[in-house]
C-alpha cells in the first residue's frame, strides 16, 4: 500500500483473511448491490472522515447504507454527502439476515480502489453551509491576517507522529498569521505562551467550522488534516519517515485529498527539515495565489512552485 500497489494489496487481503480472521474484518465477502449494509467505525475519527469518501458509492451500490459512529461523530455525519441513516455504536447493529456488516475501513478493500482512482470525492463535509457560517464571526477581527489552524499532536496510540513545542515555536513569529490550536497546545509549551492562543473546545462540529473558515491547517497526521481535506482547506500534512501506508510514498502530495500538501520527515524523530519547508513556504511570495486555489487545481500548483524553487 505504501508503494501505491493496491492490487498487490487487495491479493494478498484475500489470502489473508480467510487463515487469520480480525475483529475489524466484517464483511462477508458479497457483492454488495441491492443489499442493505450496516457500516461501523472500529477504527479512529480521521479513519472514518477518510473513508466518508465512499458514501455516495455506496448509496448508488447498497438499497440502504447505516453508520454506526463513534457518538463524538454522531453530530458531524449528516454534513457529509450521501449519508442519511446514522446510530451510535453504543447501539446494537440490525440482526435481521439480509444486512450486510462491514468495518469503514474495509471500504478500499472491498471496492477494490486503486490510486488512480482516488479521490473519490472532494469537499464531500460540504453538504450544508451552516457550520461555516456559524463560525464565520470568530474570525471577524482578523480579516487581514493569513488564518492558520494548527493541530501537532493526536491519539496516544502514536506519539512518534506529534510535532513538539520545541520543533514549532519559531512559526508562531510571524506576525501576520492568526494562529488557532485545533486540538490541544503541543507538549512543553510554556503557559505564558500559551494566553496569546485561541483552543478549541467543542466537538467536531466546532473542529469542522473552523476548519473551514481558515485559510490553511498545518498539521500531524490526525484528525483535522482528514477534516480539512474533507472541506477542501489547504493542508499541510507533517508525516513521521516512517509515515501511515495512506499517505505513501509520494514526496509532496497525497491521492486521497487533493488539497493537501505532504512534509516528510527526513529521518525519524527529526522535524528540522519539513518544518524549515514550511517556514519557507510562509513566507513565499505566491502562498496566497497557492492557497486560494481550487482543489483539482492544488497538485499543478506545488508543481509550479517546484520549479521557481
Amino acid at each position: 500500500m505504501t508503494r501505491g500497489d493496491f492490487k498487490q494489496a487487495w491479493n494478498f487481503d484475500d489470502a489473508y483473511s480467510k487463515h487469520w480472521p480480525s475483529a475489524h474484518q466484517c464483511w462477508d465477502g458479497k457483492v454488495l448491490c441491492g443489499r442493505r449494509v450496516c457500516v461501523s467505525c472500529l477504527h479512529g475519527l480521521g479513519d472514518a472522515v477518510q473513508m466518508f469518501q465512499y458514501a455516495k458509492l455506496l448509496k448508488a451500490t447498497a438499497v440502504q447504507v447505516l453508520y454506526r459512529l463513534p457518538q463524538a461523530l454522531v453530530g458531524l455525519a449528516s454534513h457529509f454527502e450521501a449519508v442519511d441513516c446514522v446510530a451510535s455504536l453504543a447501539d446494537p447493529p440490525p440482526d435481521e439476515p439480509d444486512w450486510c456488516h462491514l468495518e469503514m475501513m474495509e471500504l478500499p478493500y472491498i471496492f477494490r480502489t486503486l490510486p488512480q482512482e482516488l479521490p473519490l470525492d472532494v469537499r464531500y463535509l460540504d453538504r450544508s453551509r451552516m457550520l461555516r457560517d456559524e463560525f464565520a464571526k470568530r474570525f471577524m477581527q482578523t480579516q487581514s491576517k493569513l488564518k492558520v489552524g494548527l493541530a501537532l499532536q493526536g491519539g496516544e496510540w502514536d506519539p512518534a507522529r506529534w510535532v513538539p513545542f520545541e520543533a514549532i515555536h519559531q512559526l508562531l513569529d510571524n506576525q501576520g498569521i492568526r494562529f488557532d490550536f485545533l486540538q490541544g497546545l503541543p507538549p512543553a509549551m510554556p503557559f505564558a505562551v500559551q494566553q496569546r492562543y485561541s483552543v478549541l473546545t467543542g466537538g467536531l462540529e466546532e473542529l469542522t467550522g473552523v476548519i473551514a473558515n481558515l485559510d490553511l491547517v498545518i498539521a500531524c497526521d490526525t484528525l483535522s488534516a482528514h477534516v480539512a481535506g474533507a472541506v477542501g482547506t489547504p493542508c499541510w500534512l507533517l508525516l513521521k519517515a516512517d509515515a501511515d501506508w495512506r499517505w505513501q510514498n509520494d514526496e509532496r502530495r497525497t491521492c486521497w485529498y487533493p488539497s493537501t500538501r505532504l512534509f516528510r520527515q527526513a529521518s525519524p524523530g527529526d522535524w528540522d527539515v519539513p518544518l524549515v519547508q514550511v517556514r519557507q513556504m510562509l513566507s513565499h511570495t505566491s502562498l496566497t495565489k497557492w492557497l486560494t486555489a481550487p482543489p483539482d487545481r492544488s497538485h499543478r500548483v506545488c508543481e509550479d512552485e517546484r520549479a521557481q524553487a
